[in-house]
């Protein structure tokens, strides 16, 4: 088992070896047939499928007609998909927008014309949908014919079942043919944009094939197991990514409709059912006679039918996957309109004739896999003629019986929708991708991959239950240590694996729980040998070769400097890269601080006065330690590197009592304490210092503090408490929730916000745990189960952390690396703080939107009576999404009424002095920076001197500069016009602009948006104002007689009732209004502005520059 970074070349895993094979005349630049080059997209089986014909001739359709009574079986569901898309773009008034339907794997396009034609019809017969444009793209690899698709669709081919004067698509107006060459592997549009999609024959097409089938050509005729199954995981990894794709781009509630090809639970397939012969066992038997060993080898068809438990496969149980709901799923037979019609009336040809006209449509897909398979020794015109052979062989063999020979089309039909966030977020019951179902985890088994390496280490990817998924990946760190042998490795491995299980089923993090291992050599000091540079560059490898179904971080022996690097060859890390400042051994620890406080406020009074002893002080430990001595608690420490606890001014070393002591009851040497904090390896305590262990409770980091069940029996029955580590030591794992959920809030947060919020979190279920450990009858075990159980209806914990009053860092962040002892420790003082910001009362005010507006007024009123119970509603899950986190910030007096001035001057005002007005004083992030405004607005002298009179009147000092006072205040800036273009010829019209005049406001400047947010929120927090995220607005709520306001209504379906409701949602509010009858003087219509950032050298005149309008000329820039 060997890495290797050659394109192709695969690694084998515990219980099969995956073996790829290179047909011999393969080349990089794509199969040459009579002179043209045929292109594959990356991903695709190279030269094993490319189309067979005259290229523009159409011959795919021509010769494949059952195709269409496939895709007729298709007719209905494809149709109601579409019904169902119009029903929501009219439910949200979405008339102008293009109707987007996607055909993939079209081949000419002829097959699916006469559904994509109904399907147009039924967009133009709906009303509202008359004019709306209908594109339809049509995808295929790119050495497809896509000669005949735009003939087909231009009607210049004539297409069965299609009017010939309608011109294919042409008569159906405003209906647009695009086409995608991208691969169904991959995303083929924009993200979000498809409304349907269909595929009719082509998803059992694979990116490669997978092993050597020794005893036929095709995965569905083998005897062999191994091949078989390499065929199998092929498939079901290459579904998974066409499903991927598909997920990210139909609209939420959009549905795709697929024909696979399959095996029945018959064993029927592609040219073998009840009445027929097996096709592919005819080719393989003919094709043998022809070929060499290596040739027939080599010939393999790279693609799989798939059965229909192998399409349900990646829904699981819960049918969900990558957000597609698996609706409707079933296996039929559509019978071979050639065999048919040679049934129904064989006088029509002789045998000959018959098999002439049903033998080309086996050779549309399959010619060029052929030719593929044969050597390049051979040229190519005996390669085709060798083909010409084979099909003139098997149609003699036809023949002889036509009453035997058919392709049946076997398929798998299936209906898949894409969920829509908000009727999960409504609590509908439904479970979201990514998040956990109780039936994903059932009764599955430990699993271990592992891979050898050239640095000479052992990779083990552990599983606790059953294989890694998609839509529950498995999530563990990264250990590294030298084991006495491969058992050992494994053994730790599923024993860690299992510990994360617990970790992530407690919280319902959205990860199932695994592990990385390396076993690596070691020197006589103990000290790792291996090149780490070089492992992490290969276990990159590997969790790519996973594909999103496995995500690693920090652990014993890697750090973070070792996830840097392994970030930089693969996405799937979560050690909290993306926030600089985080550390997520810090996240654990704020975690284990959690549960310390909660026990110690249930059972000894608080955490001052409380003493402990910390065993081990590395990254975790240490922080662990020097919190609880800055709580005011009596510390004992030990590690095995003795200056560490000199590093923690006021702990009371416990090294000579426990130095040499490893064999010994070490336990027994301990002074008396209340709770015991293993913070160091696994099986630390055995039977015998269970019994000896002079402490009322534990509850540490270490996973496994343990040796065995009986040392925690032992240990248990002296009516002692243990918090496992699934609960105290949770807190790396629920930061990687946030980050795999949140991402943007991960990267903005300070780290205190997510060092305070896992530790809350922890707090409150080791609360919970308490609880449940005062029935001595329930065991540990069983208290983790109950509440994993109670977990898994939730949303995923990293979910919530949007809701818990983040407070963003700013920009700027550095992490220092290379030593723990660099990283500076955080504080996270006050009372815990629960994560769920529920208004439960009425309120007397409720404003919708937590952008500047509406946190300011909020402000204000909880200032002017601060007995108001005031509540802001956000549909975002934190500060910023909106327009007032992307405002440019810009401050100026002048604007066109007068009163617009006044405001505008009392905004700057408080701007200015924004450290007072928010009472934030120092703590404030935002600032003023002056930069002043030039408004060179193509304007007169005279009406520039009418401005600088305006300005002047509210006391706002301004001049008027002609185009040399220009250019001697600002040497940067060109006092050209902007030219005015032909449209048609591009050239610069001849114009005379007149004079230049600008006015100069002094006193204008910016503000940093972002940080003006997150010091409102903080200003509102401290005064009392309740925020509530991921909360959105549906409709408001009045009286009978609309006269006044009583409140809200959430999608959800909940209601926050109040007297006073103010709309703050910024561009969209009208449509807010439009729910209680309220009417505006002028149409409010929300508009896009578009903001361009560009990086400026180190030079004064360009960094000088004011805030300019430039309308000097046809410019159309403001």
């Amino acid at each position: 088992r060997s890495f290797s970074a050659i394109s192709g070349c695969c690694h084998s895993r515990i219980g099969y070896a995956a073996i790829h094979v290179q047909a011999a005349s393969a080349t990089s630049q794509g199969k040459k047939r009579r002179g043209r080059s045929f292109a594959t997209a990356p991903g695709e089986a190279s030269l094993k499928h490319t189309p067979y014909g005259q290229r523009g001739s159409g011959f795919y359709t021509d010769a494949t007609r059952g195709c269409f009574d496939v895709i007729h079986r298709l007719r209905t569901p494809v149709l109601k998909a579409v019904e169902e898309a119009l029903g929501r773009r009219t439910a949200k008034k979405d008339f102008t927008s293009p109707f987007r339907i996607m055909d993939l794997g079209t081949a000419d396009a002829g097959t699916s014309m006469p559904l994509i034609r109904e399907c147009v019809k039924l967009v133009r017969a709906t009303p509202g949908f008359a004019s709306v444009p209908v594109e339809v793209i049509y995808e295929d690899q790119p050495g497809n014919d896509w000669n005949s698709v735009f003939a087909r669709t231009q009607g210049t081919v004539p297409t069965p079942n299609v009017p010939k004067d309608a011109g294919g698509l042409g008569d159906l107006e405003n209906c647009f043919v695009l086409a995608s060459g991208t691969s169904f592997y991959n995303t083929c549009c924009a993200p979000g944009t498809v409304d349907v999609a269909f595929c009719a024959t082509a998803f059992h097409w694979l990116t490669d094939t997978p092993a050597i089938i020794p005893d036929a050509l095709h995965s569905a005729c083998t005897g062999d197991p191994v091949a078989l199954k390499a065929f199998q995981q092929q498939a079901d990894a290459d579904w998974r990514k066409i499903l991927k794709a598909r997920g990210r781009e139909l609209k939420p509630g959009a549905r795709l409709v697929v024909a696979n090809f399959a095996k029945d639970g018959n064993g029927y397939f592609l040219g073998l059912s009840a009445r027929t012969e097996s096709m592919h066992d005819n080719f393989a038997r003919i094709w043998k006679d022809l070929v060499t060993p290596a040739e027939f080898q080599a010939t393999n068809f790279p693609n799989h039918y798939r059965s229909l438990e192998e399409c349900a496969a990646p829904f699981g149980a819960g049918g969900l996957f990558n957000g597609l709901k698996l609706l409707e799923a079933e296996t039929a037979i559509v019978p071979c309109p050639y065999l048919d019609g040679w049934l129904a009336d064989p006088s029509k040809r002789t045998p000959a004739e018959q098999a002439t006209h049903y033998v080309p449509t086996t050779r549309t897909w399959s010619n060029s896999t052929f030719l593929a398979g044969l050597a390049d020794t051979r040229g190519q015109q005996e390669k085709e003629a060798m083909v010409d052979e084979l099909f003139a062989a098997y149609a003699a063999h036809v023949a002889k019986d036509p009453n035997n020979h058919g392709m049946d089309y076997c398929h798998s039909y299936l209906v898949m929708e894409k969920e829509e966030a908000e009727k999960v977020a409504a609590g509908s019951g439904k479970i979201p991708s990514q998040t956990r179902g109780i039936s994903t985890r059932a009764l599955a088994k430990p699993s271990v991959l592992n891979w050898s390496t050239p640095c000479g280490a052992d990779i083990f990817v552990a599983t606790a239950k059953g294989s890694l998924s998609n839509e529950l990946p498995g999530n563990g760190g990264l250990r590294i240590w030298d084991y006495a042998d491969t058992n050992e490795a494994i053994t730790e491995a599923i024993g860690l694996a299992k510990s994360m299980e617990s970790k992530h089923s407690v919280y319902n993090t959205g990860f199932a729980g695994a592990k990385v291992v390396v076993n690596a050599s070691s020197s006589a000091d103990n000290k790792l040998t291996i090149d780490k540079k070089a492992l992490m560059l290969q276990l990159g490898q590997v969790l790519n070769d996973l594909d999103g179904t496995m995500y690693t971080g920090c652990d014993m022996n890697s750090d973070l400097d070792d996830m840097e690097l392994l970030v930089s060859k693969t996405p799937y890390v979560l050690a909290g890269i993306p926030n600089l400042a985080l550390n997520p051994n810090d996240a654990t620890a704020f975690g284990v601080l959690g549960s310390l406080e909660a026990i110690a406020d249930s059972r000894f009074g608080g955490v001052k006065g409380t003493s402990l002893v910390v065993h081990g002080l590395g990254n975790v430990g240490n922080t662990v330690a020097r919190e609880l001595l800055a709580a005011g608690a009596t510390v004992y420490v030990y590690d095995i590197l003795p200056g560490r606890a000199a590093e923690l001014p006021g702990a009371i070393d416990l090294a000579n009592k426990l130095s040499g002591n490893s064999t010994l009851a070490w336990a027994s040497t301990l002074p008396e304490h209340d709770i015991f904090v293993p913070c160091s390896k696994s099986s630390l305590i055995d039977v015998e210092n269970a019994l000896a262990l002079p402490a009322k409770a534990i509850c540490g980091s270490a996973n496994i503090p343990f040796a065995s069940s009986d040392a925690e029996d032992a240990f248990t029955s002296r009516d002692r408490i243990f918090i496992p580590e699934s609960i105290t030591s949770a807190g790396a794992v629920i930061a990687d929730s946030v980050e795999h959920f949140d991402l943007k809030l991960f990267k903005e947060a300070e780290p205190k916000s997510i060092y305070a919020f896992t530790r809350s979190i922890v707090y409150s279920k080791t609360m919970e745990a308490l609880d449940v450990l005062k029935d001595k009858q329930v065991p540990v075990k069983e208290m983790v189960k109950q509440m994993s159980e109670q977990s898994s209806s939730q949303k995923p914990i990293g979910q919530l952390f949007s809701t818990f009053g983040v407070r963003k860092a700013n920009v700027n962040q550095n992490r220092v690396f290379g030593s723990s002892s660099q990283r500076s420790y955080t504080t996270v003082s006050g009372p815990m703080r629960s994560f769920s910001s529920a208004v439960e009362k009425p309120q007397d005010v409720c404003i919708i939107g937590a952008g500047i507006m509406g946190m300011n007024i909020a402000y204000q009123m909880k200032r002017r009576d601060p007995a108001l119970n005031v509540t802001i509603l956000e549909r975002a899950p934190g500060l910023g999404f909106g327009s007032s986190g992307w405002s440019t910030g810009f401050l100026r007096a002048f604007y066109s009424f007068d009163n617009t001035m006044e405001l505008a001057l009392d905004g700057i005002h408080a701007y200015k002095n924004w450290g007072d007005y928010t009472e934030l004083g120092s703590e404030a992030e935002a600032y003023f920076t002056h930069t002043g405004a030039l408004w060179m607005l193509g304007k007169s002298h005279a009406d520039s001197m009418a401005i600088h009179e305006r300005l002047k009147k509210y006391n706002v000092q301004s001049e008027v500069l002609d185009g040399g006072g220009v250019s001697k205040k600002f040497p940067a800036l060109s006092t050209e016009p902007y030219p005015e273009f032909n449209m048609e010829t591009g050239d610069v019209v001849d114009k005379d602009w007149g004079d230049l005049w600008a006015v100069y406001e002094y006193g204008c400047g910016h503000m940093d948006s972002s940080s003006c947010l997150r010091d409102i929120h903080m200003a509102c927090e401290r005064v009392g104002v309740n925020f509530r995220f991921n909360s959105r607005v549906q409709e408001i709520l009045s009286n009978p007689a609309a006269s006044e306001a009583e409140g809200v209504k959430l999608v959800d379906g909940s209601k926050v009732m109040a007297g006073t409701v103010l709309n703050c949602a910024g561009p969209w509010f009208q449509s807010l209004n439009q729910t209680v009858g309220v009417k505006t003087s002028t149409e409010m219509l929300p508009t896009r502005i578009q903001v361009g950032h560009m990086s400026l050298p180190e030079d004064e005149d360009l960094l000088s520059l004011p805030f300019v309008a430039d309308f000097w000329g046809n410019s159309g820039v403001y």
